[in-house]
């Protein structure tokens, strides 16, 4: 646990936290933030969850609401909702150490949050993203960049080319250590590349759009079993993604 503690993302204050949670979510309304006293923040959190055709949460149409205030810094209610249900979810994520660990809870497991919205589904479906035929066709690649001059650029290229190929996408962003993860069908994944190689989803050292010349591909191979989430993730904490972290330790 003491290892793995290291790869923890280090504690930040709430200005900086909300300046990289802006950085992320970047689309229109996709999240605004209201300071309501000197110590009160109201977040809103817009998002839609891309799910497969194969989920049983899928004719859903899930776009997932979530609202909370922080107080002193710390979370004091959190609250999640679709189209016509909504749910009290506060007592899973106090306990965690900050609303980016709270996000990244709720996206790395959302049909199981889902289920809690919808009585009615079937709770054993609900458990995993993909079919048994989906699993045995996954293929996994793992690639480092150099560095991100513009993570909000990048981040909406990376969501952008997961969408286009049919993809899930992780990528662990810290200085000098970022690791992206890709699962999906061989040729998606290998599409996926192909765009992060000839699009422009960085900015060089004069804010001019540029390529990636700097992929360097650490693990590349086929798996029995999904590890990522249905929806695209950037996190630099891998504390609440013990098995990301187990699979990105070797190449970290």
């Amino acid at each position: 646990y003491n290892e793995y503690k290291s790869y923890l993302r280090p504690a930040m204050d709430i200005d900086t936290e909300l300046e990289l949670i802006s950085s992320m979510y970047i689309e229109d309304k996709e999240f605004t933030q209201q300071r309501l006293d000197r110590d009160t923040i109201k977040l809103v959190f817009n998002m839609n969850l891309l799910l497969p055709p194969s989920s049983p949460a899928c004719h859903l149409h899930p776009k997932l609401s979530l609202e909370t205030e922080l107080h002193g810094g710390h979370i004091s209610y959190i609250r999640m909702a679709t189209r016509n249900e909504s749910i009290d979810i506060t007592p899973q994520c106090t306990s965690l150490s900050s609303v980016s660990c709270a996000i990244d809870e709720i996206l790395s497991k959302p049909e199981a949050y889902l289920n809690q919205l919808i009585p009615h589904a079937n709770s054993h479906d609900m458990k995993g993203c993909g079919t048994a035929e989906e699993n045995r066709s996954c293929y996994r690649m793992i690639y480092s960049l150099d560095h991100i001059r513009s993570t909000a650029r990048y981040w909406k290229h990376l969501r952008e080319f997961a969408v286009r190929c049919g993809c899930r996408c992780f990528v662990y962003n810290v200085p000098k250590c970022i690791r992206v993860i890709v699962e999906g069908s061989e040729g998606g994944v290998k599409q996926f590349l192909v765009l992060n190689k000839t699009t422009c989803p960085d900015v060089d050292s004069h804010g001019r759009p540029c390529k990636e010349r700097l992929i360097k591909i650490l693990h590349e191979g086929p798996f029995l079993q999904y590890l990522l989430p249905c929806t695209p993730q950037m996190s630099s904490n891998l504390e609440h993604h013990p098995e990301i972290y187990d699979v990105l330790k070797p190449l970290l």
